[in-house]
């Protein structure tokens, strides 16, 4: 169940930094119309995917800890990105009340994966 999770957020994760790279499906550099998005943006979620990918296929501990890491990253991307607003994150990021709404969603998700599931879930 760990790694079919790590799987499916790399897979997210891949696409939505994939969409965001295409002009024509991310016009004004807005995907889904609501998500504000940049390169380094993209890059970041090119990169989340191909590690959840990774750690999937290595196995079910390295998906645990990438979870944990994950976790911790969303959080305080969503601390970070709620005191900057709907402006740019530490000049580099391109942030709106969207993206942090998304970025808590992963890290609660990723905070149950990585914390809350239990010793017999992951053997």
């Amino acid at each position: 169940m760990l790694r079919i999770t790590a799987y499916i957020f790399g897979v997210f994760f891949l696409l939505l930094g994939i969409w965001g790279l295409i002009p024509i499906i991310a016009p004004n550099d807005m995907v889904m119309v609501y998500f504000r998005v940049n390169a380094i943006h993209n890059l970041y979620h090119l990169a989340i995917g191909i590690i959840a990918l990774t750690v999937g296929s290595i196995g079910i501990y390295a998906s645990l800890l990438f979870f944990r890491i994950f976790c911790i990253v969303n959080f305080l991307n969503v601390i970070v990105g709620y005191y900057a607003g709907n402006h740019v994150i530490l000049g580099i990021i391109e942030n709106n009340t969207a993206d942090i709404v998304l970025h808590l969603v992963a890290g609660i998700i990723s905070l149950y994966f990585g914390f809350f599931f239990t010793q017999s879930e992951v053997d």
